[in-house]
């Protein structure tokens, strides 16, 4: 299992929890979908050997929201994302 954060690009959308849900929940192999509209994200937990990030990004862009993924957070995966200097 892997989880990979996505920033959404949902300028000017609302209540659109339940619609990026459904769409990742339909993809084979996504077990969980977390979705936070304050940061224009979304996490998703799934099986890598059933799907990829890219289908993951295709899926969402193909409903009408384009994404990218996001930087890593500090110390997040054992990679450290610079903005601390340390």
């Amino acid at each position: 299992m892997q989880t990979e954060t996505l920033k959404l690009n949902a300028a000017g959308k609302t209540n659109y929890t339940s619609q990026v849900e459904a769409v990742l929940k339909h993809l084979d192999g996504v077990r969980d979908v977390l979705v936070i509209e304050s940061k224009q994200e979304c996490s998703v937990l799934f099986d890598e050997k059933a799907v990829s990030v890219v289908q993951l990004q295709q899926a969402l862009s193909n409903a009408g929201y384009p994404n990218e993924k996001a930087k890593p957070k500090h110390g997040q995966g054992g990679v450290c994302c610079g903005s601390c200097g340390g």
